[in-house]
């Protein structure tokens, strides 16, 4: 076999879980600097998970700067493809990367510089908490009914109370509400009218969740769905699970005037990769001041692509 020189090094990375082939894989690019956006598009459907990230030398204020693709296109941010990213920085020298030492890293992305909190147990790293930008809400110009066929359920498997609502937490989700858990395992989503629904409301997502969890310590199940990036659906979302955390701060927990919110998120379970999320935020009644999403991360594969 001969020699191949034109390579880059590679990782994936299952995230929110702590032992392998379980929460959300993402593949991350150690030294992405050599290559171009159509080499960076390849790669991410070659390896053909939801989300890859790219690593490069910061060009502003952070220490390094993070690109993420989905196997059909760019995405301005990926939760758990940051974790990933993280967690495979801090754990070795990356080439032409500054050296990882403290706990605070700072990531330049597209939707702005975000900081990063790196715990260490026994000198490996325990898990990655990001600080997320502060949510934003929006009325769906929708037919509801639109929605419910799109997801095969019927209006009486939704929580009334809870309104169709857009969230903005780095990526724009339309949230539903689903009574229970079994309802939400059983959603067969048609995902072309999902693709088309998200088109016509220049949004990136449609997600469901419920307050009927498998663990009583859990807040949360859901599922989040992503077809117009090439992601059916996404094991395990990060920045989904922050938004619906944010809106259910803004219609129902925030009623409860907590100024702290833990918020675990579960996740997974519709596709055999069960994970959590776990969510800080601060929040003023209904009006959330910070939140932060973090989670533990597993190297599953190592190795090179070769370009030539």
């Amino acid at each position: 076999m001969n020699r191949r020189k034109k390579f880059v090094r590679y990782g994936i990375l299952d995230v929110f879980c702590e032992a392998p082939f379980c929460g959300n894989p993402a593949g991350v690019v150690f030294d992405a600097a050599s290559l171009s956006d159509e080499q960076m598009q390849k790669i991410a459907k070659e390896i053909n998970v939801a989300n890859t990230s790219f690593l490069f030398q910061p060009e502003s204020d952070g220490d390094f700067k993070i690109r993420y693709f989905c196997p059909e296109k760019e995405i301005n941010m990926c939760g758990h493809a940051t974790i990933a990213s993280v967690f495979a920085w801090g754990a070795k020298q990356v080439k032409g990367m500054p050296k990882a030492g403290g706990g605070i890293v700072r990531l330049e992305t597209k939707i702005g510089t975000l900081s990063a909190t790196i715990k260490r147990r026994n000198g490996s790293i325990q898990s990655v908490g990001v600080a997320m930008p502060k949510p934003e809400f929006y009325a769906a110009d929708i037919d509801k009914a639109q929605v419910f066929d799109a997801l095969n359920i019927d209006e009486s498997a939704t929580v009334a109370s809870y309104p169709i609502e857009i969230v903005n937490s780095g990526l724009y989700f339309l949230e539903i509400g689903i009574k229970n858990k079994e309802n939400l395992l059983d959603i067969d989503p048609d995902f072309r009218k999902i693709h088309r629904i998200t088109e016509e409301l220049n949004i990136d997502s449609i997600q469901v969740f419920t307050r009927d969890t498998f663990d009583k310590d859990s807040t949360v199940l859901s599922r989040t769905f992503f077809p117009k990036y090439g992601v059916n659906e996404d094991p395990v979302c990060g920045t989904g699970n922050a938004a619906i955390a944010s809106y259910l701060i803004r219609n129902e927990l925030g009623k409860k005037a907590q100024k702290r919110v833990h918020f675990v998120g579960e996740q997974g379970h519709s596709v055999s990769r069960p994970g959590k999320v776990y969510i800080d935020a601060t929040c003023n009644n209904d009006e959330v001041e910070a939140l932060s999403i973090s989670g533990a991360a597993v190297l599953v594969f190592e190795g090179n692509i070769y370009l030539d």
